[in-house]
């Protein structure tokens, strides 16, 4: 009881970013969040299907709601403390990962291009707003994973702990219709809820067809060797 306390204490102090798992202890239940992969549908079906409370002024696709929301129904942690937390042991654990080339194009195209201002994870990075594509993946690709904000960080270094994958299931935005049913198909068997189609929340681009124009031979050598443990874990063919 004291330890898991204390973990969930220190929890609170470890930056938003870290805390990539949504727990539902009712329902034994845990989605790891990969940012721009469908992140924002899902946790939006998560709060309508398992009727979480509402928060005024916040949706449930943005971070803070989770946030504010942290009790009894849902819980935000790391995987960490995830791992030490009683009843976890028996969840179900899923998530979903984006080919890293679209992620990569679709992060840039977003927070570089059409917002006005860079957050400041970005600005910490020595990104610059309106950097051409090229600049920004070799910029990427100079820094570890510790150094990237969050939306830029191998979704490999999010979804492994301790060296283990952590999800039961891993799907790909790629093959949403499918494997959505598959996440629809285990939740209701094993929680007794149809989550429902997936909202369609700030959807851009697919498997990387927008990027074309800007896809070198270069650029996709170089995101191939700082993304190579995504490609072969998720995308190996």
């Amino acid at each position: 009881m004291l330890s898991s306390l204390f973990r969930r204490t220190t929890d609170r102090l470890v930056p938003l970013s870290d805390r990539h798992v949504i727990w539902l202890p009712e329902h034994r239940l845990a989605y790891l969040r990969v940012p721009k992969a469908a992140n924002s549908s899902i946790r939006a079906a998560l709060a309508r299907r398992f009727a979480l409370p509402r928060i005024e002024g916040m949706s449930a696709a943005n971070d803070r709601y989770w946030v504010q929301l942290d009790n009894s129904h849902a819980r935000i942690m790391t995987p960490g403390t995830f791992q030490h937390t009683p009843g976890t042991r028996d969840a179900w654990v899923f998530s979903f990962v984006r080919h890293p080339v679209a992620r990569l194009y679709s992060c840039w195209n977003n927070k570089l291009i059409e917002n006005e201002e860079l957050t400041p994870g970005f600005v910490d990075m020595g990104l610059v707003r309106g950097m051409d594509f090229a600049d920004f993946v070799a910029r990427v690709a100079e820094l570890p994973d510790e150094r990237c904000d969050i939306h830029v960080r191998s979704q490999a270094s999010i979804l492994l702990h301790n060296g283990r994958l952590m999800p039961d299931f891993v799907g790909r935005v790629e093959h949403t219709d499918t494997d959505w049913e598959h996440v629809r198909y285990e939740v209701q068997m094993r929680c007794g809820r149809d989550l429902g189609e997936l909202p369609q929340k700030n959807v851009r681009g697919g498997a990387g067809e927008d990027a074309n124009g800007e896809l070198t031979p270069a650029v996709e050598a170089l995101i191939r060797r700082r993304f190579a443990q995504d490609f072969e874990l998720f995308y190996p063919e």
